[in-house]
């Protein structure tokens, strides 16, 4: 019999020597939230329906309401551990058997740090804008534009193979196996195969016939078939970006300008008024 769901919560965050310091870091938070939310607004006011063409706006937006769905979670994370411990400190002075029920606040705080680490994934891809003038990040954000359609239709195929993979592997083996007991850690534990990592041995002594059969398709279909497919897709658009003279000739005028931007900032006297 497997323990199917253990977990941890903290009740208190804001102790110990860096309370202030977490109390100052989301008061800079919220102000950066309203600031960036009037920005969003007044600039959609602004452009209206061109607001929503431009893909980085998406990206703008998506963080957006990622930030405010974070906020409202912390919120109702904090309310029931605030009630949790409320009943805790009842049933110690009482001196009650009562069960306290502890779910409800982890829950929430795992949906907390998943937001939260939603909200740095998509400001860490918003990067990419930022730094596209460097010569290797404009050549990948060029080259996943251009290979999204084709990425997409990809990933329709992978997910289903993916998941057709894991409702098999759930349904036949997932009684034996604890690293199946359930769909989703069926499928963590097939994306962790595609990393490298599984135990194969120990799936070959608990299921001798089953186990090789589904370990060796999947190997052979996803790992070698479908992700050959996906790298020659980035490499053929990756060839075809760097071959683009155009893109070149804009690269080399936007790098120009950011150097003749940051030396008329700092006084220092352009190579081209040099020579003459």
């Amino acid at each position: 019999m497997f323990v199917k769901d253990i977990r941890t919560a903290r009740l208190y965050h804001r102790q110990g020597t860096i309370y202030f310091v977490t109390i100052a870091c989301e008061i800079i938070t919220m102000g950066f939230l309203v600031s960036f939310v009037y920005k969003e607004v007044k600039k959609v006011c602004r452009t209206r329906g061109k607001y929503f063409k431009d893909k980085w706006n998406w990206l703008e937006a998506t963080i957006l309401l990622l930030i405010v769905a974070s906020g409202s979670v912390l919120l109702f994370r904090e309310t029931q551990k605030a009630i949790v411990i409320d009943n805790a400190k009842d049933q110690l002075l009482k001196k009650g058997r009562h069960f306290v029920n502890l779910y409800p606040a982890a829950t929430w705080d795992d949906a907390s740090i998943c937001c939260l680490g939603l909200v740095i994934f998509f400001s860490n891809l918003k990067l990419l804008k930022l730094m596209r003038f460097n010569h290797r990040v404009f050549l990948l954000t060029r080259t996943l534009s251009r290979a999204a359609p084709k990425l997409m239709s990809f990933s329709v195929v992978f997910l289903t193979v993916y998941l057709a993979y894991g409702s098999l592997y759930y349904l036949t083996i997932g009684t034996n196996l604890k690293d199946y007991l359930s769909l989703g850690r069926t499928l963590e534990t097939l994306f962790c195969t595609l990393l490298g990592r599984f135990d194969y041995v120990h799936m070959t002594e608990v299921i001798p016939l089953l186990g090789p059969v589904f370990f060796f398709s999947y190997m052979l279909f996803v790992v070698m078939v479908l992700m050959n497919v996906f790298l020659a897709t980035i490499i053929d658009e990756f060839a075809e970006v760097c071959n683009d003279e155009t893109l070149k000739a804009n690269e080399v005028h936007l790098l120009h300008f950011i150097s003749e931007r940051i030396r008329l900032k700092f006084g220092i006297e352009s190579k081209e008024v040099a020579g003459r």
